[in-house]
């Protein structure tokens, strides 16, 4: 990540947009090189926000009795991919390729 951050860092960057949902977890690997000397501005809550309201305006939003079910897919399936599926969703996750 390093090598990513620096030559924007370099440039004089004083904020970045997250623009995936799931960057987020990189922020504190962010930070540690960054310091406070960059606002980080991340788009996962903003989105799911926005994904509220419109489930809510179309009324297809679930009821708190209903339990849903995770399924983890990826177009990549190995045991690396599998021990950071479960690290990022903090257990142990089944993950299959797509189809």
């Amino acid at each position: 990540m390093q090598q990513y951050l620096t030559p924007l860092l370099n440039e004089g960057i004083d904020s970045l947009v997250l623009g995936c949902t799931h960057y987020p977890f990189l922020i504190k690997q962010i930070k540690a090189i960054a310091g406070d000397q960059l606002t980080i501005y991340e788009t996962a809550t903003p989105v799911t926000q926005q994904l509220k309201r419109r489930l809510a305006a179309l009324s297809v939003n679930a009821s708190l009795e209903q339990t849903g079910q995770c399924q983890f897919l990826s177009s990549k399936v190995s045991s690396q991919q599998q021990e950071l599926f479960s690290k990022l969703w903090g257990q142990s996750v089944d993950l299959k390729p797509l189809p």
